[in-house]
């Protein structure tokens, strides 16, 4: 019996195999052998496996004396999102951006994943930087190969265009087939517009004394004029 491994990665295939001898197989008779392998997280292809068996014995049918099975081999990889901020108290007409970092817990490179941006209306002339595409508006992101234990960065810029008090909130999300918990695959993030502060005047306590005095004397001015 002889057993094959991954194949079609840069490595290499990854192979092994065991063997039996002096084993007597009664008509009707069966033995059954269980092989039970790790698969390299960086292969990629087919995992094939070839089982063989001759016997001293003259067999009439050698022609089934081999099988081979054939598995095809997915990656996986457990992309995790992340969302931050600059600046936190954003004003209206300043630049708000919002930085993404997705980190592959692995196994397995992950090949072709894409980021999901929605964002709340807020915000103008919304550029990226850190897709495959970079385009303005907000996009589909296609992502690079992002490395087991490593991570991909972007970028989300806008002006704020936006009232005193309003939310502007991003939500991204990456999209990715092989990714056994997609529950750490999607970050939200509001950011709360501030706006400007418009102080209203105060007068000094001269100017107090002032005015009072002034509105004293036109209150006599009218109580004297009426009396005449």
């Amino acid at each position: 019996v002889a057993a094959g491994g991954a194949t079609g990665n840069d490595a290499g295939p990854v192979a092994g195999s065991f063997s039996n001898s002096g084993i007597t197989l009664p008509v009707g008779g069966t033995v059954t052998y269980t092989a039970t392998c790790t698969i390299d997280p960086a292969a990629t292809g087919s995992l094939v496996n070839t089982a063989t068996i001759t016997a001293d014995t003259v067999d009439p049918a050698a022609g089934n004396n081999s099988a081979t099975d054939t598995d095809t081999l997915g990656a996986t990889a457990d992309l995790d999102v992340s969302l931050s901020a600059e600046p936190n108290s954003p004003q209206n007409g300043d630049v708000l951006t919002y930085t993404v970092l997705v980190f592959n817990h692995g196994p397995s490179a992950a090949t072709g994943a894409q980021l999901q941006i929605v964002l709340a209306s807020g915000l103008t002339s919304v550029t990226t930087s850190g897709c495959l595409e970079d385009p303005n508006g907000v996009p589909t992101c296609s992502l690079p190969t992002v490395a087991a234990g490593e991570a991909a960065t972007v970028t989300v810029s806008g002006i704020v265009d936006a009232q005193v008090g309003d939310s502007l909130i991003i939500t991204v999300t990456s999209l990715y087939a092989g990714d056994p918990n997609p529950a750490n695959s999607t970050s939200s993030l509001e950011i709360v517009v501030n706006g400007s502060v418009v102080e209203v005047p105060t007068l000094g306590n001269i100017s107090q004394i002032l005015l009072a005095a002034t509105l004293l004397a036109l209150g006599l001015f009218s109580l004297a004029r009426n009396r005449c």
